[in-house]
């Protein structure tokens, strides 16, 4: 069975920089799972950069550690190139951006936003809980 494609947002990075338990952090960890692929394009590199930065003094991180989880991103990620649709699409017009990465062959979008993610929009949102609880467990 081919691994399931997600996009990660970054409010989830945020989280799982946060803490060391839960989903969130689950997810980063056990980046190259087989069981799910994470995809990224480059405004989602974008984002995830701007937002490191703004909260660099909360996450007690320094630049140089904050590059290292960029570059891991970028290493361990599947580079997607974004398909723009017709604006807005999402009740938050900074993520449409994300929609249409997910929209771009992805089987899921793993964000705490939900309430922003459109109905009718294919792949399906769900949190990291949801996701983790969702996967096959392996045998």
């Amino acid at each position: 069975m081919p691994p399931l494609q997600i996009v990660i947002d970054t409010n989830v990075l945020l989280c799982a920089l946060r803490s060391r338990r839960g989903p969130s952090f689950w997810l980063f960890s056990t980046l190259g799972d087989p069981r799910w692929q994470a995809n990224i394009s480059t405004a989602l590199m974008l984002e995830s950069e701007e937002k490191l930065l703004e909260q660099r003094a909360v996450l007690g991180l320094t630049l140089a550690e904050i590059a290292t989880v960029l570059d891991m991103l970028a290493r361990r990620c599947r580079h997607r190139v974004i398909y723009f649709h017709w604006r807005p699409r999402s009740r938050d017009p900074d993520d449409d951006f994300l929609v249409d990465l997910a929209g771009g062959g992805c089987d899921y979008c793993i964000t705490f936003n939900l309430r922003d993610w459109p109905a009718d929009v294919h792949p399906k949102a769900m949190t990291p809980g949801q996701f983790l609880a969702m996967l096959p467990r392996i045998p």
